[in-house]
């Protein structure tokens, strides 16, 4: 967080054999490293947030094997994620690729457990909505084009879950909200603004009773608003313009 400017080239971090967290974030440096370097370091956080990484996906990131949290968020990068960058690290707990162009199928991160927070924010995604762990705590998936029915969202808020903010607002998801909000017990702000969900607002969904945040606005909602809603009373925001509802 300076405003520290040029770039850093291979040679640079030549003998950093021991280097375990790198964080640049925030500064307008440039990595220029070639496609084919592989670093003498194996990572454990790295942060690039607003370095200049791209156009093309860093390459080199596929050395990095056990790092446990990622921030490569407006980074200049517009390219397909590659399918080896998913499964590189067992031990990642927070990852950022948020403000990129970036492109292609996102996984299935079930399997991910140690993974808390994930922001995908403002990107080109394209692909059904993945299953997620009940171990995640934030997810953010706004502004891309995932697609089709959110009926995985169930898998999120299953018994013991640890999810507290879910912002998938700004895609191309459709069909009804699904009724499994019972073990929504943690949130505090949902998003599924500017979509095309259908049907009615779930009776289930004044079972949030610590909600903040509930943003339903441009969907194609319909029917009365659920009356349980009044048990939610921490809200501070409520939008449901342009919608049909009754």
């Amino acid at each position: 967080m300076n405003c520290m400017e040029g770039s850093i080239k291979e040679a640079h971090l030549l003998k950093f054999s021991s280097l375990r967290v790198l964080d640049l974030s925030s500064n307008s440096l440039a990595l220029e490293v070639s496609s084919s370097w592989i670093p003498p370091f194996q990572l454990e956080t790295i942060g690039l947030r607003s370095c200049l990484l791209g156009p093309k996906f860093p390459q080199w990131l596929r050395s990095q094997k056990s790092f446990s949290a990622i921030d490569i968020s407006n980074a200049g990068i517009v390219d397909v994620v590659p399918d080896w960058f998913w499964n590189l690290s067992s031990r990642i707990m927070y990852m950022n690729l948020s403000f990129n162009e970036l492109k292609g199928h996102v996984p299935d991160f079930s399997s991910q457990l140690q993974l808390s927070q994930l922001d995908l924010t403002s990107n080109n995604f394209w692909s059904p909505l993945p299953r997620f762990s009940a171990n995640l705590r934030v997810l953010f998936l706004a502004r891309n084009s995932f697609f089709g029915h959110i009926s995985n969202l169930c898998g999120i808020l299953s018994m013991n879950n640890s999810l507290t903010y879910l912002d998938l607002s700004s895609n191309n998801l459709s069909g009804e909200i699904p009724d499994c909000r019972k073990y929504g017990y943690y949130l505090v702000t949902l998003n599924l603004a500017n979509n095309n969900l259908s049907r009615q607002i779930p009776i289930s969904m004044g079972q949030l009773i610590h909600l903040k945040t509930l943003q339903l606005e441009y969907n194609s909602l319909s029917g009365e608003v659920p009356l349980s809603l009044k048990t939610c009373t921490d809200l501070s925001v409520l939008d449901l313009a342009k919608n049909t509802l009754g």
